[in-house]
């Protein structure tokens, strides 16, 4: 059984895998070894990744028994005894729910035995202490977040931020922890990634593994029970990182300081990252591409901001805006198409229409024609008979018979007219005197 820490240079972590792998294939010798489950994720591309499915075997979360257990029994191997007893059950309550529960609790118990040891008394007694428990864990995590803050740089604070802030989700007002894939922080640019990495290490406590590294190999390690903020794990499908307190999100004023700022665009950020992952799930099929969504002219803005955006929802926004650009296009050159078209019938119609106006036209002029043509020769009619009339010699007058066309009849001349005689016997009646 093979106890101690993996080496952790890159080459001799190679080197050591690979033995052991070696020593597994004879079939004589059998490996037992323990791993943190926050480093599970590096062994599968290691020289033991072939095997690791089927070798592995993962530990549940420890119960509040097998806490308990894990406090008293080193305690009581030493001589330690906790006052008031009652300390050790509010210690197991302050860290059970937390994803980084053991290097906390690891945590709080150095702090009480530090104070053993400084006491003069020597009493062996792990004395409960006004900042011992969820409140003093709390604390702890807030200072030595101002610590690694302090500790970096302007552009790095700046990856702290996006990081940390990727790290919650913000429903109906309430703030929470939020699981993050490893590769949803894989950005475009080099040096983005190397600041990532490196806030990634001193959050999850890697940082002095790599101070390690870089120590002779005659230097003392660094204590083990140093503070972890995040927390990491995942399988052969990839690995994630979470924040292991909410005290981180809740109480440190520069994490509030930023979720303040962030709050208009947060919500339309993980609406992105949603899409994106789905969109990337099922192949990047156009079907889930931004295209016709109202949200995507505010989500360009999301763009401008460096570093914002991880590579894959920068793609699925580019890919977004390009199909909306093809969009408008397509219903630009139909709209184009519908107006030429629709101009064309048009012309057509009013050259139809003209056409027949102009036949009409043509038509009527004909029949005008005509008519001035039958006129005209009722006229030439007219004229040779009247001049056939004249020249023609007349013929005396006969009685009974009307003047010639053309001739003026003469006025009748009056004929006196003797009045009848009286008959015979008659006489006019004289006149009265």
């Amino acid at each position: 059984m093979l106890v101690g820490r993996i080496a952790v240079r890159p080459a001799e972590r190679t080197q050591f895998l690979t033995r052991l792998r070696e020593l597994t294939r004879t079939g004589n010798v059998r490996v037992v070894g323990t791993l943190r489950a926050d480093r599970e994720t590096e062994l599968w591309a290691s020289p033991l990744g072939k095997i690791w499915d089927r070798a592995r075997f993962p530990l549940a979360d420890m119960t509040q028994d097998e806490l308990r257990e894990a406090i008293e029994i080193p305690a009581e191997q030493q001589g330690l005894t906790f006052e008031p007893p009652a300390m050790v059950d509010r210690l197991i309550n302050a860290v059970m729910t937390m994803p980084g529960a053991l290097p906390l609790l690891s945590f709080t118990l150095h702090k009480l035995y530090v104070d053993c040891l400084q006491r003069a008394s020597n009493d062996r007694k792990l004395v409960e202490l006004a900042d011992t428990g969820a409140a003093s864990i709390g604390r702890a995590l807030r200072e030595h977040t101002d610590r690694i803050y302090a500790g970096f740089d302007d552009a790095t604070r700046d990856t702290m931020r996006r990081v940390l802030v990727r790290m919650v989700s913000v429903t109906g007002g309430a703030i929470s922890r939020r699981r993050v894939p490893i590769c949803e922080l894989e950005l475009a640019e080099p040096v983005e990634r190397a600041r990532v990495h490196a806030v990634l290490d001193a959050l999850t406590g890697r940082t002095e593994e790599h101070d390690l590294e870089r120590t002779p190999p005659t230097a003392e390690p660094l204590a083990a029970h140093s503070l972890r903020l995040a927390v990491r794990g995942g399988s052969r499908g990839g690995g994630f990182v979470e924040l292991a307190h909410d005290a981180v999100v809740r109480d440190w004023p520069q994490f509030r300081a930023w979720l303040r700022d962030a709050s208009d665009d947060l919500p339309l950020h993980r609406a992105v990252t949603a899409s994106a992952d789905q969109w990337a799930g099922d192949r990047r099929h156009a079907g889930y591409l931004w295209r016709d969504d109202p949200r995507l002219p505010l989500a360009e803005r999301l763009l401008a901001s460096p570093h914002l955006l991880n590579q894959l929802e920068t793609a699925f926004l580019v890919q977004s805006r390009a199909a909306r650009h093809r969009r408008n296009l397509n219903v630009l050159r139909a709209a184009i198409a519908i107006a030429v078209t629709g101009a064309v019938l048009a012309g057509i119609m009013r050259d139809r229409d003209s056409a027949a106006e102009q036949r009409h036209l043509a038509s009527e002029h004909e029949r005008l024609i005509e008519t001035q043509r039958a006129l005209a020769q009722s006229q030439r009619e007219r004229d040779r008979l009247q001049h056939q009339l004249k020249t023609c010699p007349r013929a005396p007058d006969s009685p009974g018979l009307p003047p010639a066309f053309g001739d003026s009849p003469e006025p009748p001349v009056a004929t006196p007219v003797d009045p009848p005689a009286d008959p015979p016997g008659l006489r006019p009646a004289a006149s009265p005197r």
